[in-house]
């Protein structure tokens, strides 16, 4: 995932290419979230669409019980904006059901939609995908706040910045050390890990490579921090403690 970038729409494009770090709550119990449109299309997809081909006798790899994508205008972190719902093929004669069962989850958790939109095949004929817009969403503060990272983010913040040593590629924390560290943080200890190699070209040669401070990792740096900061304030307000970051499955 973008792990330099500010824009959550564009850290998840990025994160199509680039290895991210997933961020888990390891002693919650709730296995789904709602709090953003991301976070609803993996509960509707493990609440509503698969129990549904389960009934119908239909049992299909959990890898790929996937339904359901933000729309490519909305941004997938944020709590409202439109979903896209591509209903299996082979159960087109049932859409009907299973349309008004997405519409009694939502209505479970008292999220507000607007009129479910048919989008059709080019042939005018079958149904390809429903948009289906999320206009108020009262579930925005039960997830826990999204935290953007690469693996060399990993390296770099989790790492260098708050030292914490990864096995296999995977780090564990508790929510109290976690933040302990963060506040802990320096200005000097920023800066410092913000330098990177610039060779002076108005130097003749040979010319000399020198550690030079960025200002834009400086920021990121900062983001980083914050992000993880507020990760560990909502688990401690939830009472939860152990954190982990794993490399992101790819499907």
């Amino acid at each position: 995932m973008g792990f330099f970038e500010s824009s959550t729409n564009r850290q998840y494009t990025e994160s199509i290419t680039t290895m991210s770090l997933a961020f888990n709550i390891l002693d919650e119990t709730r296995t789904t979230h709602t709090h953003t449109l991301d976070a609803l299309c993996g509960h509707l997809s493990a609440t509503v669409v698969a129990p549904f081909l389960r009934s119908q006798g239909v049992y299909w790899d959990p890898r790929f019980e996937q339904y359901f994508l933000h729309h490519a205008g909305s941004d997938p972190f944020a709590a409202t904006g439109t979903l896209e719902f591509y209903p299996p093929p082979m159960f087109l004669g049932q859409l009907g059901q299973l349309e008004n069962a997405i519409r009694g989850a939502l209505e479970a958790l008292c999220i507000k939609t607007g009129p479910f939109v048919p989008r059709h095949y080019p042939d005018g004929l079958a149904i390809k995908v429903i948009e289906i817009p999320i206009l108020t969403n009262p579930t925005v503060l039960s997830g826990p706040p999204e935290v953007s990272m690469a693996t060399n983010g990993g390296r770099l913040v989790l790492s260098n910045v708050l030292g914490y040593q990864p096995a296999n590629g995977r780090y564990e924390f508790t929510a109290d050390d976690l933040l302990k560290r963060v506040a802990g943080v320096t200005e000097e200890r920023i800066e410092s890990h913000s330098k990177a190699p610039v060779c002076d070209r108005d130097e003749p040669q040979p010319r000399r490579v020198k550690p030079t401070t960025s200002a834009v990792t400086i920021h990121r740096i900062r983001r980083c921090l914050s992000e993880l900061r507020a990760l560990g304030e909502w688990a401690k307000a939830n009472d939860y403690q152990r954190i982990e970051a794993v490399p992101a499955r790819k499907n």
